[in-house]
C-alpha cells in the first residue's frame, strides 16, 4: 500500500519524523494517566497531519480509515438534523475533530512506522507503556 504519492526527501522530514514520535511518546504516557498529556500529542501531530495530507495519494487509503471518515460526516449530519432537540448546540459536532484527526493521523503514523520506528525506539515506547500502566495501577489502587 503506497499511501503516499512519493517518498518524502525534503527538508521536513527530520521534523516530521520527530514530531510524530513525539505524539506516539505522548499517546503512549498519556493513554492511561493523563489526557493533558494527550494535548501535547495533538500539538506534535499538527505539523505533520497538514503536511502529509498533501502529500497522500488518497485512493490508497484503506477502507477502515474512509469508514471513520464516513463516521465523522455522519455525526456533523446528525447534529444538524436534530439540533432543535438537542440543548446543547453545536457542541457534540465540535467533539467530531477528533474523529477527523484521527483519519488525518493515519498517514503519518503509517509512514512513521514503516520507514522510520528502529527497534530502539520500540523498546522506549513500549517501556512508556507499561510505566505508564504501572503509574496508573498504582494510583488506582491507592485512590
Amino acid at each position: 500500500m503506497a499511501v503516499l504519492k512519493s517518498p518524502l526527501d525534503t527538508k521536513y522530514s527530520k521534523f516530521l519524523e520527530y514530531s510524530i514520535y513525539t505524539a506516539l511518546l505522548a499517546y503512549a504516557a498519556g493513554l492511561i494517566t493523563s489526557i493533558s498529556i494527550l494535548g501535547l500529542a495533538h500539538i506534535a501531530m499538527l505539523f505533520p497531519c497538514i503536511y502529509l495530507a498533501f502529500k497522500t495519494n488518497w485512493k490508497e487509503m484503506p477502507k477502515s480509515a474512509w469508514g471513520l471518515l464516513a463516521f465523522t460526516l455522519a455525526v456533523v449530519l446528525s447534529v444538524f438534523i436534530n439540533f432543535e432537540v438537542m440543548k446543547t448546540g453545536f457542541k457534540p459536532a465540535l467533539k467530531a475533530k477528533y474523529f477527523l484527526y484521527g483519519f488525518l493521523s493515519i498517514v503519518p503514523f503509517y509512514y512513521f512506522l514503516t520507514s522510520k520506528l528502529t527497534q530502539k525506539r520500540k523498546y522506549i515506547l513500549v517501556g512508556i507503556i507499561f510505566t505508564s500502566t504501572i503509574i496508573a495501577l498504582i494510583g488506582g489502587t491507592i485512590a
